[in-house]
């Protein structure tokens, strides 16, 4: 029987660790797919106006690099056949046609009609001016000079108004004295209202209205900013977009007449060895 009480001790003790295991596994999964979601939602943040500019603009350097990067490639390609057609051109008429012609007139044959030779010429210039990609600024700096200019307008307004007020004028060549500037804050902390008023009121006053002006101000430009910024980066995107577009139909076209010298070159290499043929 004491064999049996403790098998089954040993069972229950044994179940009761798996349930505890399963119970901190579920706690664990539970735990990462809390995380997972806090990540998805960190993903989801919104950009805001001038990241969304900044990305446009990103967008924009991409694009024009890259088209660019391409048509300087074509047009490496063109020069350097246009160049070697150029050369079997003059070395053809150079000695080939000019024997050929020597050995003509010595049988006495006249030519009907004086070839003008003409220059083969071709251009390899797009014809699209390049696009100038501006920076983005966020106005900050500016934002934070001007905060400060209407800061220091807002408690400078608030000085004059309560020395006007109070009678204690303030003379700019010289320190105010105590009581001047206790009957200034005394007034802007309740006397304008009626009351007793308080200095320490008076000052604080100051102070938060020229935080809000400034703060107002800050945000003001700073939004101002932002919002310039989304239109010029979307102006830049939609010029570069149609400066890619040109660009590869100049590419297009330069590829077209790569294509075609490359086919003329075989042929005139024929005509040389048939005439070579024919005057030896």
């Amino acid at each position: 029987m004491g064999n049996k009480s403790e098998t089954v001790e040993v069972a229950e003790n044994n179940h009761e660790e798996r349930e505890e295991n399963r119970l901190e596994s579920v706690e664990q999964e539970v735990l990462v797919e809390d995380k997972q979601e806090v990540v998805v939602v960190k993903k989801a943040k919104p950009l805001s106006r001038n990241e969304e500019a900044k990305a446009l603009i990103k967008n924009s350097e991409a694009l024009i690099s890259e088209v660019d990067s391409e048509v300087r490639e074509t047009k490496v390609i063109v020069a350097q056949n246009v160049a070697n057609f150029e050369l079997m051109k003059a070395t053809i008429s150079n000695s080939t046609l000019r024997e050929s012609s020597s050995l003509l007139e010595q049988v006495n044959f006249e030519h009907l009609k004086d070839e003008v030779e003409e220059p083969f010429e071709v251009s390899l210039g797009t014809g699209y001016q390049n696009i100038n990609v501006p920076s983005i600024r966020s106005g900050r700096f500016t934002g934070l000079l001007l905060a400060l200019i209407g800061m220091l307008v807002t408690a400078v307004a608030w000085i004059l108004l309560a020395s006007a007020k109070t009678a204690s004028y303030i003379q700019f060549d010289k320190i105010p004295d105590q009581t001047q500037i206790q009957n200034i804050f005394l007034w802007i902390g309740g006397g304008m209202t009626g009351g007793a008023g308080d200095p320490m009121f008076g000052m604080a006053t100051v102070g938060v209205s020229a935080f809000v002006v400034g703060l107002v101000i800050y945000k003001m430009r700073v939004s101002m900013k932002e919002n310039k910024n989304f239109k010029v980066a979307n102006k830049i995107f939609e010029e570069s977009n149609s400066y890619v577009v040109n660009q590869q139909e100049s590419k297009t076209e330069m590829e077209y007449v790569n294509e075609h010298i490359q086919e003329c070159t075989p042929l005139i290499e024929g005509y040389k060895i048939l005439l070579d043929e024919q005057n030896a």
